[in-house]
């Protein structure tokens, strides 16, 4: 029984990482004409096999659709931009193995700037996320995943229900922090 439970969980491992590798292939197909010089070096360099080993890794253990196809776009940025500081990278993939699909949903929130709703002259970042999020997430539960963000040094520590002008709610991106913005580029790219 063992055996049979073992090849199974094996096999939708090796799914994953096939799965992964394909949308790999996918997002570098549509930029193999911006790669840089470097590249080839870069992609056989030690720095860029761990880094590619690490990442699947977590890629076979990993649930969330969603979160593997975060890690495609990690691996293609880290290809397309060759000899980016290392700890940092091997930092985000770490980062993004701690992440639920509700913190990206967070982050996707922050990141996205709007304008305020029509005649509204005051608001909260609550609100704002609320709003972004479509209420699909109560109060107790964005402050949850705000204050992970934050431990992570994804976001900058902030209030979330000061009052404060329409605008001013609604400038969300101003308190993702830099690590945080480096991080978001891949969830955009995905």
């Amino acid at each position: 029984m063992s055996n049979m439970v073992g090849g199974v969980a094996g096999a939708r491992r090796q799914q994953r990482v096939y799965e992964t590798i394909y949308d790999l292939a996918q997002k570098m197909g549509e930029h193999t004409h911006e790669l840089p010089d470097t590249n080839d070096e870069y992609v056989r360099s030690e720095d860029f096999e761990e880094l590619f080993e690490q990442t699947l890794r977590r890629v076979a253990d990993e649930r969330s659709e969603e979160k593997r196809k975060v890690y495609a776009s990690f691996l293609a940025d880290a290809i397309m931009q060759p000899w980016q500081d290392y700890d940092e990278q091997l930092g985000f993939v770490r980062s993004l193995e701690q992440l639920q699909p509700a913190h990206l949903s967070i982050i996707r929130a922050y990141a996205r700037e709007e304008a305020p709703p029509n005649n509204a002259m005051m608001g909260s970042i609550i609100g704002t996320l609320r709003r972004r999020l479509l209420d699909s997430m109560d109060e107790a539960r964005i402050q949850q995943l705000v204050s992970d963000l934050v431990g992570m040094r994804i976001l900058i520590e902030h209030t979330l229900g000061v009052n404060m002008t329409s605008d001013g709610a609604e400038r969300t991106a101003s308190r993702i922090s830099p690590y945080g913005s480096r991080f978001t580029r891949y969830l955009q790219a995905e």
